[in-house]
């Protein structure tokens, strides 16, 4: 490593968890250090701090710094620093936690939350450095930086990973990012300029998200929709208070024994298994378990609600959100398959009750859908938006060739296990229903299907 004027070779110590790269530049506009592959450090006349740790519990001391900066920067509950710790407890096994934190003075201006893991070619390893939260838990990432300061803390990023003990890498992996993030754009096109020498590709088509942007007042949204939805609304409304008791309440807490969670979860798990399926709670490895937790966590916080519409004492439908600042995520929803409830527009009615009950009350400007089911909830005044993904790989001949044959092996087990085993053979064995298999979880990462990045180069 070569060593510009006015910069201070980045030192790393190790401390409790928490190994340190300082990186303190006050020099001229071309003060650079140059890494491998030609990467350039070019920063602010600020001083920034990098700070890499490999535990949580070195971390706790900067949860609400975390947070902070998370709402700053529009990001969701996914990007929280409890539900990636949470995630982390869950799910973390086999990996290697390499979270960065980049200061500016005494300001966390970048939340990195990366880990390192390794895939087997044969005898090649693929070390891939991925987001916390990537898999399993059906969340969106990203990583988390004060807007406008994509460029320097990204450059800041990649200098670290220069260092000797951190270099050992093959594919950089961010996906699917959050499609309310306006800024990713910035983000994708900072990771190109940071990683010159490598091959950064941004694909803005990494599937879709719903979203609902509320208006100012639950008259101006119910407006919104079409004529046809605003008739079935007012029939619906009427009818079933006519012909039944309506009760409807939020629950902010999992209540006691978490039966309002255990609730919900029985009632998903029937909705499924009417149609033949196991439901998203069963596909996934300690799904139950790890929301338990997550109910533990949030709840106090409030930012945990299951929302419930009964009628006859009966719950008929439910809404299982999450809250972070002013941004709610629609997580999974349940309605009753009982036959007398077919004829009312259930899943309509009780986002309604959500509006109504809560998210207006609460300054809800942004409702996260999800994916499917799309028609349903464009019909409701949804708007598709795309997820995102940025990949970086090595410049490196071997590394590029490792990461093309783990992509086809990818797909191979891919093909194999979810289409042909899980999905046709294993219910025809009577062995359906069971949890995905980790081994496919963690191999199934997803890679652009062409380049997209307006900045990219290759060596």
């Amino acid at each position: 490593m070569r060593t510009g004027t006015g910069v201070r070779d980045p030192t790393f110590v190790q401390n409790e968890g928490r190994m340190t790269a300082v990186k303190s530049i006050r020099g001229a506009a071309d003060t650079s250090v140059e890494l491998e592959e030609g990467r350039p450090f070019d920063e602010t006349s600020e001083a920034l701090r990098v700070e890499v740790y490999g535990d949580w519990k070195a971390l706790e001391p900067v949860r609400k710094a975390w947070d902070d900066l998370a709402l700053r920067a529009g990001a969701g509950i996914y990007a929280s620093f409890d539900w990636r710790k949470i995630w982390w407890e869950f799910y973390g096994d086999g990996r290697v936690l390499e979270t960065r934190l980049v200061w500016r003075n005494s300001d966390l201006v970048a939340v990195f939350p990366f880990f390192r893991e390794m895939h087997w070619i044969g005898c090649m390893p693929v070390t891939f450095l991925r987001l916390v939260g990537c898999d399993h838990a059906g969340g969106v990432g990203t990583v988390v930086v004060e807007p406008g300061m994509e460029d320097a803390t990204v450059s800041a990023f990649a200098c670290s990973l220069g260092r000797k003990e951190y270099s050992g890498w093959d594919v950089i992996h961010m996906g699917p990012l959050q499609a309310y993030n306006r800024r990713l754009g910035e983000l994708g096109t900072a990771f190109a300029r940071a990683f010159v020498g490598a091959r950064t590709e941004c694909c803005r088509d990494a599937g879709p998200d719903i979203l609902l942007e509320l208006p100012t007042t639950l008259d101006d949204y119910v407006a919104r929709l079409s004529k046809r939805e605003r008739r079935n609304i007012r029939h619906d409304e009427k009818h079933i208070h006519k012909a039944h008791e309506v009760r409807r309440v939020v629950n902010t807490s999992p209540g006691c024994d978490g039966e309002v969670l255990s609730r919900f979860l029985r009632a998903h798990e029937r909705m499924w298994q009417s149609k033949g399926m196991p439901g998203w709670f069963n596909e996934r490895p300690h799904a139950e378990a790890f929301h338990r937790r997550i109910a533990e966590v949030l709840a106090p916080e409030g930012r945990w609600l299951i929302s419930e519409l009964s009628g006859d004492g009966t719950v008929i439908a439910s809404q299982y959100c999450f809250r972070f600042g002013n941004i709610l995520h629609w997580f999974q929803a349940t309605r009753d398959n009982d036959p007398q409830w077919h004829k009312y527009s259930l899943g309509t009615m009780g986002l309604l009750q959500l509006l109504r009950e809560y998210a207006y009350p609460n300054n809800i400007t942004l409702i996260d859908a999800g994916g499917s089911p799309i028609e349903y909830k464009l019909s409701i005044g949804g708007r598709i938006a795309s997820q995102e993904m940025i990949v970086v790989t090595r410049g490196r001949l071997y590394s590029r060739l490792k990461v093309r044959l783990f992509r086809i092996a990818s797909w191979i087990l891919h093909t194999l296990y979810s289409r042909v085993w899980y999905r046709r053979v294993a219910p025809r064995l009577g062995l359906g229903g069971r949890p995905f298999s980790e081994v496919w979880i963690r191999s199934r990462v997803a890679f652009p299907c062409h380049d997209s990045c307006a900045d990219k180069s290759e060596q």
